[in-house]
């Protein structure tokens, strides 16, 4: 389990807890517990079998033991995954093909008749803060009560800068102080839960991660703009 934490960069409890989620769902077991470790079962084994035939195995082993990569066209699938920050709202890179999917936050009023979207998730956005905040005593709070305190938020030049932006101009707030603007949503957690920030994070984050990352949400109903859709 640590080393599989460590891979993922995630706090060991969530892997346990993912596994035992996958378990429940399945209504199997996949990993037998026991005094000399953790041992995939026979049904875990065949699945992982089965997703390699699937999608071909990561690689051959060196003699050192570790992963050896292979030529991408091998498994007969070839997969580029880019991270691309959208600066405008015109989805140029798809446009130009640059890109062939895209999986990202997009604005609830979005209109492109030449692009296809499908909404796979309703992740609304909420303010976060570090559970030693002083802020999480108040059962009710208002944007503008947080209006003076150091806030971690995206670029104003990218999307989910804009985002923000509208989102304060709806609430009558102006913009707070930002002594960092980042899209690494990792730094948004870190600094937060150190109780210094406030950071406006994607609820499934801090309703998955929350308790590991020490954050806690803070009761405030953001306005409704055409870029921040109350949750359903």
């Amino acid at each position: 389990m640590a080393k599989a934490a460590a891979e993922l960069a995630i706090a060991q409890p969530a892997v346990s807890r993912a596994i035992a989620d996958i378990e429940r769902t399945l209504g199997v077991r996949l990993l037998d517990r026991g005094h000399h470790g953790i041992e995939p079962t026979p049904l875990a084994t065949g699945c992982r079998a089965a997703s390699h035939r699937q999608f071909g195995k990561r690689g051959s082993r060196s003699a050192s033991g570790r992963d050896r990569p292979i030529h991408p066209a091998a498994s007969g699938i070839r997969l580029d995954v880019a991270q691309t920050v959208l600066g405008t709202f015109d989805y140029r890179e798809l446009r130009e093909r640059k890109i062939d999917l895209w999986l990202g936050w997009t604005p609830a009023n979005f209109a492109a008749e030449d692009l296809v979207v499908e909404s796979l998730l309703n992740d609304p956005r909420v303010v976060v803060a570090g559970k030693q905040s002083r802020w999480v005593r108040f059962s009710r709070l208002d944007l503008a009560y947080l209006a003076d305190e150091p806030w971690i938020l995206p670029p104003p030049d990218t999307f989910p800068g804009a985002a923000v932006a509208e989102l304060f101009r709806a609430g009558g707030v102006d913009m707070p102080p930002t002594p960092l603007t980042t899209l690494s949503i990792h730094l948004c957690c870190r600094l937060s839960a150190s109780g210094k920030f406030i950071a406006l994070l994607p609820s499934s984050i801090v309703k998955f991660g929350g308790r590991d990352l020490d954050l806690k949400t803070l009761p405030i109903e953001l306005p409704r703009t055409s870029m921040f859709p109350r949750p359903s």
